[in-house]
């Protein structure tokens, strides 16, 4: 139940959000005695049970929550309270013109459709029933506020709710040490401010109700017969507040602490980054001037590798040209193997006849030799 849009009592008694929020159900009491009582997006139940307790004649709390109904059904439990889970645009579950005062508080900066709910509203009001309804001024509190559908200034939140109803009662609530709801004249009124001082509160500082922390109307169809002195409900609260203050102090300085060593672990990051972004620098102008050094190189490559290949290609033209030559030479030694090895038949043949020859010569000495012998005899 610590949904930052709910008050809860048991973990924000310390907070200066019980005061706002318990004012102002205080402030719609006088509305509530003896009543019919709906108490719209009711969250934890503690203002619906607060309006049972102290004189209303019946109270129903609505949220549209699960989580928050079945808190209030355990933590806030009296007789003439109970709690509906629904939809505040939708309340088909309540009889039309049944209740006598329908309290709506903080609820439509969460809606989309505000008319309609507004007509629901009106639907189920008695004719002389009284809507009492607040809208945060988000232009001072939170204008980021990521629950809130709708930012609302005071002339925007009075032309809505006038549409419907035709009388209107407007209220201011400042938050001082505790909170006050009055209309803004009462705001100058020095007899307010001193009541306020006796009552044990701190006196009212004058407020443009533009700046109003938040802005209540009363409203209804009927005349209205409000107080002509103002509802103001403070708790007697400093020390709580001052411990919430302390609180928020411990806590932004734990979390200043945690965003100082952040940032100094950021710095030194970046200083790491910074000395390694240097030398990532003078890496890559080492490595462009290899690059062009490179490319330079890659030019003379280039250019040798094309009189490589010029000359590799008039290489080959010769070699093509010796290859046909080779050709021609290996033809003419075959013609001239076949003509050497018929001269060397020849030779041969001759070599064979001059053998012939020779012994025939021996032959014919050895008879020329012989006849001379006779003839000398």
């Amino acid at each position: 139940m610590d949904h930052i849009e709910r008050m809860n009592p048991f973990l924000n008694q310390n907070d200066l959000m019980f005061p706002e929020h318990y004012g102002r159900y205080m402030f719609a009491l006088q509305f509530c005695k003896d009543k019919k009582v709906v108490d719209c997006s009711c969250g934890n139940g503690y203002g619906s049970y607060y309006l049972a307790l102290n004189g209303a004649g019946s109270v129903e709390g609505i949220d549209i929550s699960k989580e928050a109904i079945d808190f209030c059904r355990t933590h806030y439990k009296a007789d003439n309270l109970t709690y509906t889970l629904g939809n505040a645009l939708d309340l088909q579950f309540i009889e039309d013109h049944s209740v006598d005062t329908y309290v709506c508080f903080e609820t439509i900066e969460h809606i989309e459709g505000v008319d309609s709910l507004l007509s629901e509203i009106k639907r189920v009001l008695k004719k002389d029933g009284r809507l009492i309804i607040s809208c945060p001024n988000d232009n001072i509190f939170n204008p980021e506020n990521p629950f809130h559908v709708d930012i609302y200034n005071k002339n925007k939140f009075i032309s809505l709710v006038e549409k419907h109803f035709s009388t209107t009662s407007f209220w201011v609530q400042n938050n001082t040490t505790g909170t006050s709801i009055m209309r803004p004249e009462h705001v100058l009124d020095a007899s307010v401010n001193q009541s306020a001082v006796l009552s044990n509160a701190h006196p009212i500082t004058p407020k443009d109700d533009e700046q109003a922390d938040t802005w209540i109307l009363v409203c209804s169809d009927t005349d209205l017969k409000i107080p002509s002195v103002p509802v103001i409900s403070f708790f007697t609260t400093y020390s709580q507040y001052v411990k919430e203050v302390q609180d928020t102090i411990n806590s932004l300085y734990k979390e200043n602490q945690k965003l100082s060593n952040a940032w100094n672990f950021q710095v030194e990051l970046i200083k790491k980054l910074e000395d390694e972004n240097s030398r990532l620098a003078i890496a890559w102008n080492e490595q462009v001037e290899f690059i062009k050094k490179t490319e330079a190189e890659n030019s003379k490559l280039s250019k040798a590798w094309e009189e490589h290949t010029q000359t590799i290609t008039e290489y080959s033209e010769t070699i093509k040209i010796y290859e046909e030559q080779l050709k021609d030479y290996k033809l003419e030694n075959e013609k001239l193997a076949e003509a050497w090895n018929r001269h060397t038949e020849y030779i041969k043949n001759l070599e064979e006849n001059n053998k012939k020859l020779s012994e025939a010569w021996e032959i014919h000495t050895s008879y020329i030799k012989k006849l001379e012998e006779k003839l000398s005899k």
